[in-house]
């Protein structure tokens, strides 16, 4: 027998089964929990420090070591990747899915707090990523100008830094744009040496000048009887003639300026 002679014959009994089949169907498709945004990839933390200068086997000692010892206290932790090369140390932390990406880095954030005093003080601020579905790039754009225009690329990573990036994140649904790339401007002080020692300088003290009227920050508050007045210090270099007019001291002939022992120009920042 068949199965077509057999459901002729037990009609009743396939709508039985029939009607078993039906009713699990329901029962799955009210009862099964869904999820629009499935978890797809595991909650995943990179640390970046970077210490200037510094060879692959010192990075390795002083602080990619240092931090994963401390990170293997977390809990919900599944493994750490790590690199060490010169000037750059690398740590991903994965953690187990029942952890959120949220707490975990609070967690990474926490041991980087512990253990700040024991890494090299020359080193820059330990940065720390959250690596999920939803911080990967949805789109990159490539910027370069036209075929015979007086546009440099220079001038094109200045208009993507302001008026590409403030349009972009004025759009429904962006949440961040990065700019990335080389040929960032960068102001150059080429300082003579011959100047420097017939106007009895060092360059430790044209740093400490420039740095110092270099600034914008707060300088206090003046209080009366009915309000309050935030005071300001600014002073920060607004173009290339404010360096090149700074006065650093004071001789027989005048004021002994920028210009008169270093060439500034505007160029861009090095490509590495």
């Amino acid at each position: 027998m068949n199965l077509t002679e057999f459901s002729l014959s037990k009609p009743y009994t396939i709508l039985a089964l029939v009607l078993v089949i039906v009713a699990l169907g329901l029962f799955a498709f009210f009862r099964t929990p869904t999820d629009l945004f499935p978890n797809t990839v595991p909650p995943q933390v990179l640390v970046i420090t970077v210490e200037p200068g510094a060879q692959a086997r010192d990075i390795s000692d002083k602080i990619t070591q240092i931090i994963e010892k401390e990170l293997n206290t977390v809990s919900g932790l599944n493994k750490i990747v790590s690199t060490s090369r010169d000037e750059v140390s690398s740590i991903k932390a994965e953690f187990y899915y029942s952890k959120s990406v949220g707490e975990a880095v609070t967690d990474v954030q926490n041991v980087i707090g512990r253990i700040r005093a024991e890494l090299p003080k020359d080193i820059l601020e330990p940065r720390i990523y959250r690596i999920t579905d939803a911080t990967r790039p949805l789109l990159t754009i490539a910027l370069s100008p036209k075929p015979g225009s007086k546009k440099t690329m220079k001038d094109i990573r200045l208009l993507a830094e302001n008026q590409i990036e403030d349009a972009l994140l004025s759009l429904p649904g962006i949440a961040d744009v990065d700019i990335f790339g080389a040929h960032k401007p960068e102001v150059k002080i080429f300082v003579r040496r011959d100047k420097l020692a017939a106007n009895h300088l060092s360059l430790p003290q044209v740093i400490a000048i420039l740095a110092k009227h270099n600034i914008s920050a707060p300088a206090g508050t003046i209080y009366t009887n009915k309000k309050e007045y935030l005071i300001r210090t600014t002073g920060e270099f607004a173009n290339l003639e404010d360096i090149r007019n700074l006065p650093i001291k004071r001789n027989r002939q005048g004021y002994l300026k920028i210009r008169d022992i270093a060439r500034v120009t505007l160029t861009e920042h090095e490509q590495r």
